[in-house]
Protein backbone atom coordinates (compact mmCIF):
# COMPACT_ATOMS: atom_id res chain seq x y z
CA UNK A 1 0.00 0.00 0.00
CA UNK A 2 2.99 2.31 0.50
CA UNK A 3 3.76 2.14 -3.23
CA UNK A 4 0.12 2.83 -4.15
CA UNK A 5 -0.03 5.89 -1.87
CA UNK A 6 3.13 7.30 -3.45
CA UNK A 7 1.91 6.68 -7.02
CA UNK A 8 -1.42 8.45 -6.55
CA UNK A 9 0.01 12.01 -6.21
CA UNK A 10 2.31 11.42 -9.18
CA UNK A 11 -0.57 10.11 -11.27
CA UNK A 12 -2.78 13.03 -10.20
CA UNK A 13 -0.02 15.59 -10.97
CA UNK A 14 0.55 13.97 -14.38
CA UNK A 15 -3.17 14.16 -15.20
CA UNK A 16 -3.34 17.83 -14.17
CA UNK A 17 -0.26 18.65 -16.25
CA UNK A 18 -1.70 16.83 -19.28
CA UNK A 19 -4.96 18.79 -18.93
CA UNK A 20 -3.12 22.09 -18.63
CA UNK A 21 -0.99 21.37 -21.70
CA UNK A 22 -4.07 20.30 -23.69
CA UNK A 23 -5.99 23.43 -22.71
CA UNK A 24 -3.06 25.68 -23.60
CA UNK A 25 -2.51 23.94 -26.95
CA UNK A 26 -6.13 23.76 -28.05
CA UNK A 27 -6.84 27.21 -26.66
CA UNK A 28 -4.22 28.62 -29.00
CA UNK A 29 -5.86 26.84 -31.93
CA UNK A 30 -9.49 27.59 -31.13
CA UNK A 31 -9.83 31.32 -31.55
CA UNK A 32 -12.28 33.55 -33.33
CA UNK A 33 -11.12 34.61 -36.76
CA UNK A 34 -12.39 37.27 -39.10
CA UNK A 35 -12.01 37.25 -42.86
CA UNK A 36 -12.03 40.40 -44.97
CA UNK A 37 -12.08 40.41 -48.75
CA UNK A 38 -10.78 42.97 -51.22
CA UNK A 39 -10.73 42.63 -54.98
CA UNK A 40 -8.73 44.20 -57.75
CA UNK A 41 -9.48 44.14 -61.46
CA UNK A 42 -6.45 43.40 -63.56
CA UNK A 43 -5.78 45.49 -66.65
CA UNK A 44 -6.55 43.49 -69.78
CA UNK A 45 -4.66 45.28 -72.53
CA UNK A 46 -6.42 45.64 -75.85
CA UNK A 47 -5.19 43.40 -78.64
CA UNK A 48 -6.58 43.70 -82.15
CA UNK A 49 -7.82 40.27 -83.18
CA UNK A 50 -7.47 39.59 -86.89
CA UNK A 51 -8.18 35.84 -87.14
CA UNK A 52 -9.35 32.85 -85.10
CA UNK A 53 -5.83 31.68 -84.20
CA UNK A 54 -5.15 35.00 -82.48
CA UNK A 55 -8.19 34.43 -80.23
CA UNK A 56 -6.72 31.15 -78.96
CA UNK A 57 -3.26 32.71 -78.58
CA UNK A 58 -4.79 35.59 -76.59
CA UNK A 59 -6.64 33.18 -74.27
CA UNK A 60 -3.46 31.21 -73.56
CA UNK A 61 -1.45 34.40 -73.04
CA UNK A 62 -4.14 35.80 -70.70
CA UNK A 63 -4.02 32.69 -68.51
CA UNK A 64 -0.25 33.08 -68.05
CA UNK A 65 -0.45 36.82 -67.40
CA UNK A 66 -3.29 36.51 -64.91
CA UNK A 67 -1.55 33.75 -62.99
CA UNK A 68 1.64 35.81 -62.93
CA UNK A 69 -0.21 38.77 -61.39
CA UNK A 70 -1.55 36.46 -58.67
CA UNK A 71 2.05 35.76 -57.66
CA UNK A 72 3.09 39.41 -58.00
CA UNK A 73 0.45 40.56 -55.49
CA UNK A 74 1.89 38.23 -52.84
CA UNK A 75 5.52 38.90 -53.71
CA UNK A 76 8.11 39.84 -51.11
CA UNK A 77 8.17 43.44 -52.33
CA UNK A 78 4.42 43.92 -51.87
CA UNK A 79 4.30 42.08 -48.51
CA UNK A 80 7.24 44.14 -47.22
CA UNK A 81 5.40 47.37 -48.09
CA UNK A 82 2.24 46.18 -46.33
CA UNK A 83 4.18 45.18 -43.20
CA UNK A 84 5.88 48.58 -43.18
CA UNK A 85 2.76 50.69 -43.87
CA UNK A 86 0.63 48.91 -41.26
CA UNK A 87 3.55 48.56 -38.77
CA UNK A 88 2.74 44.85 -38.45
CA UNK A 89 5.99 43.95 -36.70
CA UNK A 90 4.50 45.68 -33.64
CA UNK A 91 1.14 43.94 -34.07
CA UNK A 92 0.50 41.26 -31.44
CA UNK A 93 -1.56 39.22 -33.92
CA UNK A 94 1.44 38.56 -36.12
CA UNK A 95 3.82 37.98 -33.23
CA UNK A 96 1.44 35.23 -32.15
CA UNK A 97 1.18 33.80 -35.69
CA UNK A 98 4.94 33.85 -36.14
CA UNK A 99 6.31 30.32 -36.36
CA UNK A 100 9.28 31.46 -34.31
CA UNK A 101 7.18 32.76 -31.43
CA UNK A 102 4.29 30.25 -31.49
CA UNK A 103 2.55 29.44 -28.19
CA UNK A 104 3.44 25.78 -28.70
CA UNK A 105 7.16 26.57 -28.89
CA UNK A 106 6.95 28.84 -25.86
CA UNK A 107 5.12 26.16 -23.87
CA UNK A 108 7.63 23.52 -24.96
CA UNK A 109 10.48 25.78 -23.87
CA UNK A 110 8.78 26.24 -20.51
CA UNK A 111 8.20 22.51 -19.99
CA UNK A 112 11.62 21.31 -21.14
CA UNK A 113 13.57 24.24 -19.74
CA UNK A 114 14.69 25.42 -23.16
CA UNK A 115 15.58 29.04 -23.69
CA UNK A 116 13.00 31.11 -25.55
CA UNK A 117 14.96 32.64 -28.37
CA UNK A 118 14.34 36.34 -28.94
CA UNK A 119 14.40 37.43 -32.53
CA UNK A 120 16.53 40.19 -34.00
CA UNK A 121 14.66 43.04 -35.72
CA UNK A 122 15.35 41.51 -39.15
CA UNK A 123 14.23 38.04 -38.02
CA UNK A 124 11.08 39.55 -36.53
CA UNK A 125 10.33 41.36 -39.80
CA UNK A 126 10.80 38.15 -41.81
CA UNK A 127 8.68 36.20 -39.33
CA UNK A 128 5.98 38.86 -39.58
CA UNK A 129 6.09 38.70 -43.38
CA UNK A 130 5.71 34.91 -43.22
CA UNK A 131 2.78 35.27 -40.81
CA UNK A 132 1.15 37.84 -43.12
CA UNK A 133 1.51 35.44 -46.07
CA UNK A 134 -0.08 32.70 -43.97
CA UNK A 135 -3.03 35.00 -43.19
CA UNK A 136 -3.69 35.64 -46.89
CA UNK A 137 -5.65 33.69 -49.48
CA UNK A 138 -5.32 35.11 -52.98
CA UNK A 139 -7.09 33.65 -55.96
CA UNK A 140 -8.12 34.57 -59.44
CA UNK A 141 -11.87 34.49 -59.89
CA UNK A 142 -12.72 32.07 -62.66
CA UNK A 143 -13.28 33.53 -66.13
CA UNK A 144 -12.60 37.09 -64.94
CA UNK A 145 -9.76 39.58 -64.66
CA UNK A 146 -10.39 39.90 -60.92
CA UNK A 147 -8.05 38.90 -58.11
CA UNK A 148 -9.72 38.23 -54.79
CA UNK A 149 -7.65 38.89 -51.68
CA UNK A 150 -8.85 37.42 -48.39
CA UNK A 151 -7.13 38.24 -45.11
CA UNK A 152 -7.91 36.13 -42.05
CA UNK A 153 -6.88 37.27 -38.56
CA UNK A 154 -8.26 37.35 -35.05
CA UNK A 155 -9.19 41.03 -35.42
CA UNK A 156 -11.94 42.26 -37.76
CA UNK A 157 -10.35 45.68 -38.37
CA UNK A 158 -6.90 44.20 -38.92
CA UNK A 159 -8.27 41.74 -41.50
CA UNK A 160 -9.88 44.59 -43.43
CA UNK A 161 -6.77 46.79 -43.21
CA UNK A 162 -4.56 43.91 -44.35
CA UNK A 163 -6.69 43.00 -47.39
CA UNK A 164 -7.06 46.65 -48.44
CA UNK A 165 -3.39 47.49 -47.86
CA UNK A 166 -2.27 44.55 -49.99
CA UNK A 167 -4.48 45.64 -52.89
CA UNK A 168 -3.36 49.27 -52.47
CA UNK A 169 0.33 48.29 -52.44
CA UNK A 170 -0.22 46.18 -55.57
CA UNK A 171 -1.92 49.08 -57.38
CA UNK A 172 0.86 51.51 -56.39
CA UNK A 173 3.50 49.06 -57.59
CA UNK A 174 1.68 48.58 -60.90
CA UNK A 175 1.43 52.36 -61.42
CA UNK A 176 5.13 52.79 -60.63
CA UNK A 177 6.05 50.11 -63.17
CA UNK A 178 3.92 51.72 -65.88
CA UNK A 179 5.29 55.22 -65.27
CA UNK A 180 8.90 53.92 -65.30
CA UNK A 181 8.49 52.33 -68.72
Amino acid sequence: TGVQTCALPILLASAILACAVSIAYFGSLARTTYTATATVRLDASEINVVDVEEIFDRARLDAFLLNTERYVIESARIIEKVVEVLALTDEQEFDRLSKYQSPTKKLRALIFGEEVRHLSAEEQRHATEDAVRAALDIKLLRDTYILEVKAKTGNRELSAKLANALVDAYIVQQREEKTNK
